[in-house]
């Protein structure tokens, strides 16, 4: 995590959803195709009325919002102020009142001043960044009374597959690194005695932009393009990559994941 924060100039993955207009698209992507998903997930949950709910990495409220409509109360916790200010807003146009937000980065959280455990659930939906995995999870553990609930990505998504294809326009591409995924994340769990349960399932996530010229600046932005090397040649590339619906573009990836559970009573 380390490695992947210096290459990427000391910034973190969460910092690129700082802006409201951010988060507003990735709630917009979520609504559209990831119904499937966010319903198996409240399912494997097994929500009851009187449940409280520590949301780690909670987003713009994807989960978080159909959450609070089952349980007593959720805390939802995000390092990014865009995600926090959007699922604030998505809460009370939905009118619920049993949200407790906090923008904080989960490592800076302290437990006893900024919570209220313990906590039935406490989740991490995709949002497992952080540098130290082990202390992450143990004070997850430390405000829960019922299950841990972890979801991660297994082996290199594809859209960190793309770096392959952006190579030749981008400096120093070969640094770059990916974040730790779930081979590693099992084996830090096991070798501290966790009796976890593990299963996969896909991830399918669709970003969808108005013109090739913003596909463009997605890709410049990511991997860090220089002007000499945004070329005809990057356009065709880009292009590749892409689906044409309605006269927008779609680009489509499909990853593997992994849930994680197990109960916890601290």
């Amino acid at each position: 995590m380390l490695h992947y924060r210096e290459i990427h100039g000391g910034h973190e993955c969460f910092e690129k959803w700082q802006s409201r207009k951010s988060a507003l698209e990735y709630w917009k992507m979520a609504m559209e195709t990831q119904q499937e998903r966010i319903a198996k997930t409240l399912e494997d949950l097994s929500l009851v009325p009187g449940f409280r709910v520590l949301d780690i990495g909670s987003g713009p409220g994807v989960i978080t919002i159909p959450m609070a409509r089952k349980v007593a109360g959720v805390t939802a916790v995000d390092a990014s102020a865009g995600m926090i200010a959007v699922l604030e807003e998505k809460a009370a146009e939905s009118g619920l009142e049993n949200i407790d937000c906090l923008h904080k980065r989960w490592e800076d959280v302290d437990p006893e001043k900024d919570l209220s455990p313990p906590y039935d659930i406490v989740m991490a939906s995709l949002s497992l960044t952080m540098a130290d995995a082990w202390a992450a999870v143990s004070k997850m553990q430390q405000v829960c009374r019922g299950h841990v609930w972890l979801y991660w990505f297994v082996g290199e998504a594809p859209w960190e597959g793309h770096r392959g294809v952006f190579e030749p326009f981008a400096r120093k591409m070969r640094q770059q690194v990916t974040v730790p995924k779930c081979e590693l994340l099992l084996k830090i769990l096991r070798q501290n005695g966790v009796a976890l349960n593990a299963e996969k399932f896909r991830y399918v996530h669709t970003d969808c932009f108005a013109s090739i010229d913003d596909v463009m600046r997605h890709f410049i932005n990511r991997f860090r393009i220089p002007p000499e090397r945004q070329t005809d040649s990057l356009r065709n590339h880009v292009k590749g990559l892409l689906e044409s619906c309605n006269g927008n573009y779609l680009l489509r990836s499909e990853a593997a994941c992994m849930k994680i559970w197990w109960p916890f009573s601290g």
